[in-house]
């Protein structure tokens, strides 16, 4: 909820419900600073609209980037992911063949966003190539060293890029960062459609403030499947 606002803005106003998205901080607090919000819509609960801004600005950032079109067909590894299941369903809605590299687990979750799922893992391009022979565009949302078999199954690196992999310059693939100038534009269309029913976010776990340092171990060490949201008032 908004507690006070600079001179110059002029969309929203103390007590307005927005959500909040800080590229530049790395921490917890109970009130922030913040340059770029998005009203939350009276459809779309708390939990919801907490876990939107920083995974929703992501996955329409890289479909932007990798210039998705009717007709295409795109490769999402790492597509269950909260960023990657809400690209899926962008590039979708753009009349993309999606191909999402998940675990077999996650099969149904991405068959009903629209996708076609393959299996995750070494033998992803044979995967792959077992549905269609090669891709227009690939998002890495895993980071867990598939840029080689991307750069091979799109014929090059112009339209590969991946959001956490430190090795994206070894395969000259673009490190997908915040893009300032577009933030706003970008967290008020996944919020539209969220309103509208049309986004599938990843299931979310609440967890006390004071537990963080647990949460990011369990993250770590494969433990949480979840988006986790940590409250101040849990």
């Amino acid at each position: 909820m908004v507690d006070a606002v600079g001179p110059s803005v002029s969309d929203v106003r103390p007590g307005d419900t927005v959500a909040v998205f800080l590229p530049e901080l790395g921490g917890y607090a109970g009130q922030v600073l913040a340059r770029y919000w998005v009203r939350v819509a009276q459809s779309v609960s708390t939990q919801d609209a907490a876990a939107l801004p920083a995974s929703g600005e992501a996955a329409a950032r890289v479909v932007d980037e990798v210039g998705v079109a009717a007709g295409e067909t795109v490769l999402i590894a790492g597509a269950a992911g909260s960023v990657g299941l809400i690209a899926s369903r962008l590039a979708v809605a753009r009349g993309a063949q999606v191909l999402a590299a998940v675990r077999p687990g996650d099969f149904d979750l991405l068959t009903k966003a629209g996708a076609t799922p393959v299996a995750y893992g070494p033998e992803m391009a044979a995967n792959v190539r077992a549905v269609v022979p090669s891709v227009d565009a690939v998002i890495d949302a895993s980071g867990a060293g598939v840029l080689g078999a991307a750069v091979e199954l799109a014929g090059g690196p112009g339209r590969v890029v991946t959001l956490s992999d430190p090795h994206a310059a070894d395969f000259a693939v673009r490190l997908s960062g915040p893009d300032g100038p577009r933030i706003a534009e970008r967290l008020q269309a996944v919020m539209a459609l969220l309103a509208a029913g049309k986004l599938t976010l990843r299931s979310q776990t609440v967890a006390p403030l004071a537990d963080a340092a647990q949460v990011h171990r369990d993250l770590e060490n494969g433990g949480l499947r979840t988006k986790v949201l940590l409250s101040a008032q849990a």
